[in-house]
């Protein structure tokens, strides 16, 4: 018997694979056609086959491992075998990532048996103990899937050949669960908690939350982790909309109307809404289809003292500054008199967070799920701008726009930004 290497074959392209699965130890017997690891490219998996029949004497990889076509898998002691087809185990050449079904990442359609399969029938095969069964059959791409989400192969619905589990299914069982706002069964050890007992490092006070904190968290937690958000940042100058805003302080105090930045911010975002429509746009519960808006209704957050409600007003874009100003205000009253209707609450588009009197330079406002985007508006602050060539004292605006990067890219969000940062900037584009 002679000790030869078993080397890494062609793998098709000169990028290197990762190991994420062995298949033999030291002092194994094989056969030709047996698998001893398992490789995982960005393409694909693969198992590599024994191209020779004999006893493994030393193992050269370990899971993790870069290799590529050349470096040494293992050295093997030969031996004499005459060939049969008889004693080769069974290659499933349906599947979809070239797994054969007795490694320790796929489960077998039909469990091997002696005659079969020689030697390696007998060894016990290092099997996941969350996700494997015998009655699973799935590669180790769907596995690794499986275990990185936390879901148990068990639940989910086969759909690939031989009732095999492939990448759609899991994904279409994600995709379940998200829409029954089940969040809490993925990546279950992302969201554990740690129980810590802080009485020991000194006095503290315990309050149960009130059932509306208790909603707003659930509800923030399942849209951040259902929705893959994206926040751009930009700077407007609004000093000729702030003097033009002073101007009308006397018809508004004629009116009985408090005049802020806010309506002004509201009748811009509903004008930038009219010419970028995927904004005030909804993704579907199945994820197949987007649902346009022929109407722009808008949230606006406002603060009250059992926190924050987002009161939605209707047909923005209808409507006049002082119309805006004084709706702004009703609803503030109803929220902080917690008298809002559901109406109030309901069928908003796009929705506004002003946090400008508590400072700061920007924030990551959290999309309200169904809708696509969220504005938030930062502290006004005076700055040096260069104009004229020389500095002038300009006030600026910070905006932050948060959006669902499944329907949104950032070149939509940039031009977003900048209709709604000309609108700021000069007023006048409001008429047209």
């Amino acid at each position: 018997m002679a000790t030869q290497t078993i080397e890494t074959p062609d793998l098709g392209n000169d990028q290197a694979a990762e190991v994420i699965g062995i298949c033999i130890m030291a002092g194994d017997s094989v056969t030709e056609g047996d698998p001893l690891i398992v490789l995982e490219s960005d393409k694909a998996s693969m198992e590599i086959p024994s191209p020779l029949s004999g006893v493994i004497q030393e193992l050269k990889v370990k899971i993790g491992d870069s290799i590529q076509k050349g470096n040494i898998i293992a050295d093997i002691k030969v031996a004499y075998q005459p060939p049969s087809t008889e004693n080769k185990c069974i290659q499933d050449d349906t599947a979809d990532d070239q797994i054969r079904s007795n490694s320790e990442f796929n489960s077998p359609a039909v469990p091997p048996s002696n005659d079969l399969c020689g030697p390696l029938s007998n060894r016990p095969m290092p099997i996941d103990t969350n996700n494997s069964t015998t009655e699973i059959y799935a590669g180790p791409t769907v596995r690794k899937l499986a275990r990185e989400l936390g879901i148990n192969l068990k639940e989910i619905d086969s759909s690939g050949p031989r009732n095999r589990i492939i990448k759609k299914d899991i994904h279409t069982y994600v995709k379940k669960i998200i829409s029954g706002n089940s969040i809490q069964n993925i990546a279950p050890n992302l969201l554990a908690k740690t129980d810590i007992d802080f009485s020991k490092s000194g006095s503290i006070d315990v309050f149960s939350l009130s059932e509306k904190d208790k909603i707003t968290a659930s509800t923030c937690r399942k849209h951040w982790f259902s929705t893959p958000q994206v926040t751009q940042f930009n700077e407007v100058d609004i000093s000729d909309l702030e003097n033009f805003r002073h101007s009308l302080h006397k018809e508004a105090a004629h009116r009985n109307i408090e005049l802020t930045l806010t309506p002004f911010i509201l009748m811009a975002t509903a004008s930038a809404l009219k010419q970028n429509t995927k904004f005030s746009a909804t993704l579907s519960p199945d994820n197949e289809k987007i649902i346009y808006k022929k109407f722009i209704n808008i949230g606006v957050t406002i603060n009250t003292a059992g926190g924050l409600i987002v009161p939605v007003l209707r047909e923005v874009d209808q409507k006049s500054i002082f119309d805006l100003a004084e709706e702004l205000t009703q609803l503030t009253l109803k929220s902080r008199n917690q008298s809002l209707t559901q109406d109030d609450l309901t069928d908003g588009c796009f929705t506004i967070i002003n946090l400008g009197k508590y400072r700061g330079d920007g924030f990551t406002p959290i999309i309200n799920s169904p809708e696509l985007a969220i504005l938030g508006i930062s502290q006004i602050n005076i700055k040096p701008m260069w104009h004229d060539q020389c500095l002038h004292p300009r006030t600026m605006l910070p905006l932050c726009l948060s959006y669902n990067h499944k329907l949104i890219n950032s070149a939509e969000a940039g031009k977003f930004l900048t209709d709604l940062s000309s609108r700021l900037e000069d007023v006048r584009k409001l008429l047209l």
